[in-house]
């Protein structure tokens, strides 16, 4: 029997898409129901504008104290409709539908955090490769590179990780593609 080929669902709120290209339209066709400055008034078209802010990167800082009501405005550059939130406190903040669409997956968050966690082993790494030391005239450790008695550079231990668990990689963990 062959393998059935599974086309992975997209979603905003409980709204469920069979491609990530009919979630886009389903947005675009909201922006194109509405003339510039004009007032997101249908319940269906607002409850879906919010559930599609709740998925921006960024939302707590852009719902802030709450949203009243959604408008359409022309986007930064002029030439497309975009959303516009204004908030209880009267405020308005423009968001990007795009951002929100493509928000980083769960992996892709997982993999920054680490990335992160590094980065201070990483420049030290560097620092190491460009200015290593050598020994001087009168046995003092310098700069092979620029001659510098010492840099502060933070040293820190690195341990490796057992082989057990390397083993299987990322696949095995679920984060990868099955």
């Amino acid at each position: 029997m062959a393998e059935e080929l599974k086309v992975p669902e997209v979603w905003i709120g409980s709204r469920r898409y069979a491609t990530k290209k009919a979630r886009q339209e389903a947005v675009q066709a909201i922006l194109g129901r509405y003339g510039l400055g004009q007032v997101v008034d249908q319940e269906d078209d607002d409850l879906l504008l919010r559930d599609l802010l709740d998925m921006h990167p960024d939302a707590a800082e852009k719902v802030g104290p709450g949203v009243d009501r959604f408008r359409v405005i022309a986007t930064p550059r002029g030439h497309h409709k975009g959303p516009e939130a204004i908030l209880v406190d009267g405020s308005k903040v423009a968001f990007s539908y795009q951002k929100c669409l493509d928000a980083p997956t769960h992996r892709q968050r997982v993999l920054a955090a680490m990335r992160t966690e590094i980065q201070p082993q990483v420049n030290t790494y560097g620092d190491a490769r460009r200015c290593g030391p050598r020994t001087g005239a009168r046995g003092a450790l310098s700069c092979a590179r620029c001659n510098a008695l010492s840099h502060p550079v933070e040293r820190t231990e690195w341990t490796p990780p057992s082989p057990g668990a390397l083993r299987g990689g990322l696949h095995t963990r679920g984060m990868g593609p099955r």
